[in-house]
């Protein structure tokens, strides 16, 4: 029996977030955005029809 090839998409976007960040509650720069990348892949797999994802982190800025 065949198997019937099932029409995927790869949808690409680009993001940018600013959160407030106090840097005397300990966490670094770079644990606040593996943190935040978890969540985000956390909630992007929550979706209906989500079969896989890969994201990276392109820059921190401080915006003082």
């Amino acid at each position: 029996m065949d198997t019937v090839a099932v029409p995927k998409l790869t949808l690409s976007f680009e993001l940018d977030i600013e959160i407030e960040h106090n840097s005397f509650l300990g966490k670094t720069p770079e644990e606040i955005a593996d943190s935040l990348q978890d969540e985000i892949h956390g909630m992007v797999f929550e979706l209906d029809h989500v079969i896989g994802m890969t994201s990276s982190l392109t820059g921190i800025a401080s915006n003082y």
